[in-house]
């Protein structure tokens, strides 16, 4: 359920986000970000560490936990305020490089400019991108995705992280295809997201949300299970607030909710029109660093602005490079695509 925010404390959100930076006099108004050494992956790029998330890497620095039932509210000035159940506020700062001021916030593809700057800003040979998925686009917005995704069997071998899928985006960006975004093409991706390894060498399930400006937001870490199957929730709330959540059958579940709609927010969040399931992986090195069973995602329902939505889905309109086993999607009508690793 959505959470309201009281006039008072909305009118003091106003304040901070009016008067433009806000500059912390302490640094317990600052929201920590994720000790490195926790990270699935990391990696150094052109000087500057990044970790693995689903969107692609992110700077390592600027990859948060916000705790349950937070409300993130985005500013004007491309930093954001968390403000915790108990009514307290966190200040996440604008991501930037903290060697190399050319590099992005988010790095995912590997061809763009000059032979010279492409040997320069390659991503590394263990990133392998989205390797399977299915998208759909509806114009101007989605209002809503739900669905069930089943949690597969454990891999034999370990990849360093393999995730699974539903996500809404604000603009059709694919990994290692499309060129990176700009502040004349802000991205954003908001997805309950199963990876593995996770929850110690069980499946983990956490709620992302991800952005070019402040970084990667992740929701607290819960086990799934094997044969389990994941209620994933993306709700509009509001103009330009959401729910992202992931819902285990025995009821836990982990979720954040973003607001763009204070005074400066974010406008892109107002659109988010394309929908996908995805198969994403770091360091996969084969068919043992994938589950013999697929992943299902089922029962999905799209709603628009005027009411419900009928998908027509695309497998891999922009396909991966090259496989890592026999990964394959099939689309069995509007409400199911399977994802196949074998």
């Amino acid at each position: 359920k959505f959470k309201t925010i009281p006039a008072f404390k909305m009118a003091f959100i106003s304040l901070l986000l009016l008067a433009g930076t806000v500059t912390a006099k302490h640094d317990t108004t600052l929201l920590q970000p994720v000790d490195q050494s926790t990270h699935a992956v990391t990696t150094v790029l052109d000087g500057d560490v990044y970790a693995s998330t689903p969107a692609g890497w992110v700077l390592a620095h600027c990859v948060y936990d916000v705790p349950e039932n937070s409300v993130v509210h985005k500013q004007g000035n491309n930093t954001l305020i968390v403000e915790l159940e108990n009514g307290e506020m966190r200040q996440v700062p604008q991501c930037m490089p903290l060697v190399n001021p050319s590099n992005a916030v988010i790095r995912r593809q590997e061809d763009r400019g000059t032979e010279h700057v492409r040997k320069s800003r390659q991503l590394p040979p263990d990133y392998d991108g989205w390797l399977q998925y299915a998208a759909y686009n509806h114009t101007p917005s989605f209002n809503t995705m739900t669905n069930l995704m089943s949690v597969p069997d454990i891999p034999s071998a370990m990849p360093q992280v393999l995730y699974l899928f539903p996500g809404l985006q604000n603009y059709d960006w694919i990994p290692k295809v499309d060129p990176l975004p700009t502040d004349k093409t802000p991205f954003d991706i908001i997805q309950p997201v199963l990876q593995y390894p996770g929850y110690g060498k069980s499946w983990g399930l956490r709620s992302w949300y991800v952005t070019i400006h402040a970084g990667a937001l992740q929701s607290t870490m819960l086990e799934a299970k094997v044969g389990e199957n994941i209620e994933c929730n993306m709700t509009r709330t509001g103009e330009e607030s959401w729910f992202i959540g992931a819902k285990l059958p025995s009821g836990l579940s982990t979720n954040q909710r973003v607001d763009g709609s204070t005074p400066g927010g974010s406008e892109r969040l107002q659109y988010q029109p394309w929908a996908y399931v995805t198969l994403e992986c770091y360091g996969c090195k084969g068919c043992s660093t994938f589950p013999k069973q697929p992943v299902i995602f089922s029962d999905i329902a799209l709603t628009g602005p005027t009411g419900p939505v009928t998908p027509t889905w695309r497998p891999n309109p922009k396909p991966a490079v090259k496989q890592m086993c026999q990964e394959h999607t099939t689309v069995d009508g509007a409400d199911k695509v399977v994802i196949s690793f074998q």
